[in-house]
């Protein structure tokens, strides 16, 4: 762990760089979205939380959030979004 040369105390944790994907996160955390799948599958939950490789969705008729990949996915948006929302503003074909 580094340390804060100034004053010898540890050095707070990097928060999440700022990027389109971090700031849509940000955004949409606690709202519903919808995740499509590469195989054409949908999921639809509460974005909870996510990381560099996934993202956690509270499902309903889920005991527990689901572990999404990401490497898995061919987009997300907000679930109130119409179809083919997604692909405007939000890194999908029409982007």
């Amino acid at each position: 762990m580094s340390t804060d040369a100034t004053k010898g105390t540890p050095a707070k944790p990097a928060a999440h760089p700022p990027s389109a994907q971090n700031d849509w996160f940000a955004r949409n955390r606690g709202t519903t979205i919808r995740v499509r799948f590469t195989d054409g599958t949908a999921l639809v939950g509460t974005l909870l939380a996510w990381d560099t490789y996934t993202i956690v969705v509270a499902v309903s008729g889920e005991a527990e959030p689901v572990l999404v990949q990401k490497h898995a996915v061919a987009y997300f948006a907000r679930a109130a979004d119409p179809p083919g929302a997604a692909t405007r503003g939000e890194g999908g074909a029409g982007a």
